[in-house]
């Protein structure tokens, strides 16, 4: 029988057509929206507020400009804000039920707001102001210019690099495999079954990115633990194993370790 066949005269309905209640699908929405929208702002407003523009500016920001140095980059209040956030979604998500720990994250950044709020760093004045429709003026900055000598050096640097790329091909093949190798591994992990894999391996992997694309985030920490905080790979490596031990337990798992080592040798 199909998912459509009936069923003691009700037609079963596959996941993905479920319609799901008003209540809930505005929940679930939103939290979408948020976590989509925070990825194309968090650049703007952090590079805006460094640069020290204008409000109306930096809602102007559309792509990325030249980055500047922010004393306040990676403070510890912040980065603590940061990890009773994700606390507080890791927590929603083990001892959460049904609907609670689907809008986990939502819930995580409502939290994270209202913290921010009692601590003084976010407030609503400017938006309040802020009129309700507004027009994107062309040029906002000036109209862009072209250096000839600029140009030509950034092309004959692209030669260079195209250069380095063709001598080291071979080597960019092999760190493919080893990446390849390890999504092998990845597509073997239960995310249907066990919901909970998807927030071991989400948060590890973005743990473990962090010193290649914020390389500056430890710099207000004791400078003895920066080696531990500049390995993505250690990073990666120690929250797997601990978002293992807290969702999973400590339970041996021989069939997943034995099918892990079999893709492994595979290549």
């Amino acid at each position: 029988m199909s998912d459509h066949a009936l069923d003691g005269g009700t037609a079963r309905v596959h996941p993905v057509d479920q319609k799901l209640p008003g209540g809930r699908l505005a929940a679930l929405g939103m939290q979408h929206v948020l976590v989509m929208y925070a990825g194309a702002v968090a650049v703007p407003l952090i590079v805006g507020r460094a640069l020290n523009l204008a409000p109306e500016q930096v809602a102007m920001l559309m792509g990325p400009i030249p980055m500047a140095e922010n004393a306040n980059y990676g403070a510890l209040d912040t980065m603590g804000v940061a990890a009773f956030v994700l606390a507080v979604i890791l927590l929603l998500v083990r001892y959460g039920r049904g609907f609670v720990a689907n809008i986990a994250v939502l819930l995580g950044i409502v939290v994270g707001c209202v913290v921010t709020v009692a601590m003084g760093k976010m407030h609503f004045d400017k938006v309040a102001n802020a009129h309700w429709f507004d027009i994107v003026t062309p040029f906002a900055f000036g109209m862009p210019t072209f250096d000839p000598v600029m140009v030509l050096t950034m092309a004959l640097v692209m030669v260079v690099v195209m250069i380095v790329f063709v001598l080291g091909g071979a080597g960019l093949v092999r760190f493919g495999m080893v990446a390849a190798t390890g999504i092998r591994i990845l597509g073997n992990v239960d995310f249907r079954g066990n919901r909970n894999n998807l927030y071991i391996v989400a948060p590890s992997i973005a743990f473990g990115l962090m010193p290649l694309v914020a390389r500056r985030w430890m710099q207000h920490m004791a400078h003895s633990l920066h080696p531990l905080f500049e390995s993505g790979i250690l990073l990666t490596a120690i929250s797997a194993v601990a978002l293992n031990l807290y969702f999973n337990g400590g339970k041996e798992d021989k069939a997943g370790a034995l099918e892990a080592a079999k893709a492994a040798e595979a290549h």
